[in-house]
């Protein structure tokens, strides 16, 4: 009987060390680990504040989960407007957008344009976080503004990408004496 009991201990030992995980685990089941709530092709959704339209995304495919994320496993444009014009715009290869947490990230040849500063930036990966109203990455980054190119590691910018710091620049800068 003792000898059972035993057994029985540690049979359970070992079962909840293996089935044990941490924080970061239960995190990405709960984004990843959801049924499918929707799931179209070649769509174009209107973000409106009140009766101004605020921004368009337009994908080939969107999969929406149960739990409100989106993934646009075929890529995204999105244009953002200020006063019924566009201002700027963001283009990848595929795109996760984070409900609760009120962020996308685009990956695979993003690039940003803001149409007012004539500036181009590119890079492989990027988070724009709604909360911090922010944009950043620590890819390297390519930033192309009207004659000027800048490069460098990582990058931190206002929403609206008029203001940014390169976080590890390289490359030759020009600096008039």
């Amino acid at each position: 009987m003792i000898y059972i009991i035993k057994k029985y201990f540690l049979l359970c030992g070992i079962i909840c060390l293996f089935s044990s995980c941490d924080d970061k685990q239960l995190t990405e089941k709960k984004i990843f680990d959801t049924s499918i709530k929707i799931e179209a092709t070649d769509i174009t959704l209107l973000y409106h504040e009140g009766s101004i339209l605020q921004y368009i995304i337009q994908a080939k495919k969107l999969i929406e989960y149960t739990n409100g994320n989106r993934k646009y496993p075929q890529g995204i444009q999105l244009k953002a407007y200020l006063d019924g014009k566009i201002f700027s715009t963001l283009q990848s290869n595929e795109a996760m957008e984070y409900k609760e947490k009120k962020i996308l990230i685009a990956s695979g040849n993003v690039c940003i344009e803001n149409k007012n500063e004539n500036q181009k930036l590119y890079t492989t990966a990027i988070t724009l976080d709604q909360k911090k109203e922010q944009i950043y990455t620590e890819k390297y980054v390519k930033i192309i503004n009207n004659e000027e190119v800048l490069t460098g590691k990582g990058l931190i910018a206002d929403k609206d990408f008029t203001h940014y710091t390169i976080l590890k620049p390289t490359g030759t800068l020009d600096i008039e004496e």
